[in-house]
């Protein structure tokens, strides 16, 4: 039972370092960014089929959703289990009262990232 143990916690931090990654790699294309794990793997009932759920919050992102994945391609490219939430500040305090990931995320949220001036509160 141990060592499941050993290997679950593992497994969890070798996902929260690829989010950190992942992270890094989204400040250096987008300046100050705020990114939270959030899903299973913040709340520790991932399986081996999960993949690893980023919120980033942004600055000056473009409307079109299709746009802000290719401002971020070449860190998806290197992080391939991460499914990133790409929104602004201002989307993110319209929805966070509605939006289950955000909900999710800001209850069990483990936050990678927070050098942007807004309260993610």
């Amino acid at each position: 039972m141990e060592k499941i143990v050993e290997e679950r916690l593992k497994a969890r931090e070798n996902a929260i370092q690829e989010a950190k990654t992942f992270a890094i790699c989204i400040a250096k294309k987008l300046g100050k960014i705020t990114a939270i794990l959030f899903g299973s793997y913040a709340r520790g009932d991932f399986n081996e089929w999960s993949d690893i759920d980023v919120l980033i919050l942004a600055e000056n992102l473009p409307q079109n959703p299709i746009k802000r994945l290719d401002l971020i391609q070449n860190c998806l490219e290197k992080t391939p289990r991460i499914e990133p939430l790409i929104i602004t500040v201002s989307e993110f305090m319209k929805m966070k009262n509605k939006n289950p990931a955000i909900i999710d995320a800001l209850k069990n949220g483990v936050i990678l990232i927070n050098n942007l001036e807004t309260s993610i509160q």
